[in-house]
C-alpha cells in the first residue's frame, strides 16, 4: 500500500476498482502533460469520479501498463491497471493539471466472514468469467480482492460500483455482490415465466 502522498488525479465519469483494467485515450493538453510525466518517472496517478457537485474523495491509483498508441499531436492510448485506493485530503490546483494530497484506504481489520458468503457470490458468477479469475481457493484467502475482482465482472451502475470502492468491510461488498445475483436470479426467472407463458398465448397450462 502506497505511503501519503501528492498524486496527480484524473477525474473521470469512471469508477476503478483495484485489479481493474481501464484503457484510456488520452488527448487533453493537460492529461498528455501528466501521462507524459507517469510515463517518463514510472509514476502512478489517481482515478476518481467526477460529478455535477465535483469529484469524489475516494479514487484508486492507476499504473500505466502498456503505451498502445502515440500519436503526432501527442495524443496517446494507453492501457492502466488499477492498483489501492485512496482517499483525498486536501486539492491542489496551482498545476496544469488536478493533484491531491492523498492517504491510502484499508479495510477495517480483524473482520470474520463466513465462507458461505465467498461461495455464494463465486457460483454467481458466470462459469466463463470463473475461468478468467485466480483460482477460487485463493480467493477464499483474499475474501477484500475477490470482492473486488467480481464487482468487476458484475458491470454495476456507477453509484453501486463507487459505494463498493468506499466500503471498508469485504463482508459488507460480498453481501452487496450477493444481492445483486439474486436481483439478477429473479429477473431471470420473471423473464422465463414470461417466454413460457407467451408461447401459450397466455392460456393457463
Amino acid at each position: 500500500m502506497m505511503p501519503d502522498i501528492r498524486l496527480p488525479l484524473f477525474p473521470l465519469q469512471v469508477v476503478l476498482l483495484p485489479g481493474e483494467l481501464l484503457p484510456l485515450h488520452i488527448f487533453e493538453e493537460r492529461y498528455k502533460l501528466m501521462i507524459g510525466e507517469c510515463l517518463e518517472e514510472e509514476r502512478l496517478f489517481g482515478v476518481v469520479l467526477v460529478e455535477a457537485r465535483g469529484i469524489r474523495k475516494i479514487g484508486c491509483t492507476a499504473r500505466i501498463t502498456r503505451l498502445l498508441e502515440k500519436f503526432p499531436d501527442g495524443r496517446m492510448n494507453i492501457l492502466t491497471l488499477g492498483e489501492d485506493r485512496f482517499e483525498i485530503l486536501r486539492l491542489f490546483e496551482n498545476h496544469p493539471y488536478l493533484q491531491g494530497e492523498t492517504q491510502p484506504l484499508e479495510d477495517r481489520p480483524g473482520e470474520l466472514l463466513p465462507p458461505e458468503l465467498v461461495q455464494r457470490v463465486w457460483e454467481g458468477l458466470e462459469a466463463a468469467d470463473r475461468q478468467n479469475l485466480p483460482p477460487e481457493e485463493e480467493l477464499r484467502a483474499d475474501p477484500s480482492r475477490f470482492s473486488f475482482l467480481a464487482a468487476i465482472l458484475f458491470r454495476l451502475p456507477l453509484p453501486e460500483k463507487q459505494a463498493l470502492l468506499e466500503n471498508l468491510s469485504p463482508r459488507e461488498r460480498l453481501e452487496l455482490l450477493g444481492g445483486h445475483i439474486e436481483r439478477r436470479r429473479e429477473k431471470d426467472r420473471l423473464a422465463t415465466r414470461h417466454r413460457q407463458a407467451s408461447a401459450r398465448n397466455g392460456k393457463p397450462a
